[in-house]
């Protein structure tokens, strides 16, 4: 009976040590990498100026649509009187502050020019594509971006405060694990070294891989996954925010969390890899006593 009971709690030591290794590496590289995210957010405008001309690049015709129906419904019509007499006139823009200042920039000669001559949806097009092209800078500075960037800064500080803390315990929980998965396997060093090295190698080779397919994620992706959720739960209302705009937050915030996780990835890999070298030595050591090999209570040694 005796022995029925020692493997009984073999077996729960070796499952809790498992689950508690788990759970101190994963809270271990979520608190490094939501501190990342907190301390990158200052540099997300800067990040994400190339992406931007990418993005604007790829997508003219749809912030094209999106710029000139939110001047429509603020009725802000443009007509080829209203551009030739800017195009004459530009310092009347001046009024109108930064906005003024953005369609002052746009009135470029091959759009003056051309007001008589070209059709004038073409002109307007052009119009529209400069103020596009011209102020990407104030793109990444959305209400909506900038909301974000708040409520990242005011919640990291709590996170900052914590961080130490949030270290010491992963740390805490990993080490318990791996004492209870040595208690698993009768504290016999080598199982045991085997175990926790092969567990834990696993889960930072799976975490690298699970970062990679994060940095392999576009835009694109998530629009498509939005619009089948909402297919499915209409009440989450993403039919009413313009495409375009859904794509354009999700680019800057994919772009924010590849730039705070994107290192890590590097990290846990080469993490991994030594945690596996030794594992596989701890193996070929144990193949070699095959006394060991067949005890019935260490056959079970991953």
């Amino acid at each position: 009976q005796m022995v029925g009971i020692k493997k009984v709690l073999k077996v729960l030591a070796g499952f809790f040590g498992s689950l508690f290794m788990f759970f101190g590496v994963l809270f271990f590289f979520l608190t490094l990498i939501t501190g990342s995210m907190v301390k990158n957010v200052d540099s997300l405008d800067s990040s994400i100026a190339d992406s931007m001309q990418k993005f604007v690049a790829g997508n003219k015709v749809e912030i094209r649509e999106f710029v000139l129906d939110s001047m429509d419904q603020q009725g802000m019509n443009l007509s080829k009187e209203m551009v030739a007499v800017l195009c004459v006139s530009p310092s009347m823009l001046d009024m109108a502050g930064d906005q003024g200042a953005a369609f002052k920039t746009a009135l470029t000669p091959d759009v003056c020019n051309n007001i008589d001559t070209a059709p004038f949806e073409e002109t307007k097009a052009k119009l529209m594509d400069n103020v596009i092209e011209n102020n990407i800078d104030t793109i990444v500075k959305l209400p909506q971006t900038q909301e974000l960037k708040d409520t990242v800064k005011q919640q990291g500080q709590e996170l900052i405060a914590v961080k130490p803390f949030l270290i010491g315990f992963s740390i805490g929980l990993f080490i318990i694990g791996a004492v209870l998965t040595f208690a698993g396997v009768g504290f016999d060093w080598k199982r045991g070294t085997y175990k926790v090295c092969m567990k834990t190698g696993i889960r930072l080779l799976m975490a690298a891989f699970g970062l990679f397919l994060l940095s392999m994620v576009s835009s694109d992706l998530i629009i498509d996954t939005m619009k089948a959720i909402q297919s499915q739960a209409p009440q989450m209302m993403v039919s009413e925010a313009p495409p375009i705009l859904l794509q354009l937050i999700s680019t800057i915030i994919l772009d924010w969390l590849k730039l705070s996780t994107n290192p890590y990835m590097y990290v846990t890999l080469f993490a991994g890899l030594p945690f596996l070298v030794i594992a596989i030595i701890m193996r070929f050591t144990i193949l070699k006593n095959p006394n060991e090999e067949k005890n019935p209570a260490n056959k079970r040694v991953i």
